[in-house]
């Protein structure tokens, strides 16, 4: 991603909590989370990867607004994401 302008490191971490229902998130600490106990197969995987990337990247750019307390745009975030899922 340095290539393309973003600077900012992300590490992915895989966790395996079935307590938790999602598949993956973008943590405030900039870093993606894996989550492998709801991972089924490696659509799930390669779908979940790239819609945290999205938020990490929307994180780097700031011409978008993403403020935690600004509740549309994290509505717009998460469509964004979720339409790249289906490029």
């Amino acid at each position: 991603m340095v290539e393309l302008g973003y600077t900012q490191a992300v590490d992915i971490k895989l966790v395996a909590d079935s307590q938790d229902n999602r598949k993956g998130h973008y943590g405030e600490d900039n870093n993606i989370y894996l989550n492998d106990a709801n991972l089924n197969n490696t659509k799930d995987l390669a779908t979940t990867l790239g819609h945290e990337t999205s938020h990490a990247i929307d994180n780097q750019d700031p011409s978008i607004n993403t403020n935690p307390q600004n509740n549309a745009s994290k509505a717009d975030n998460e469509i964004y994401a979720q339409n790249w899922r289906r490029l």
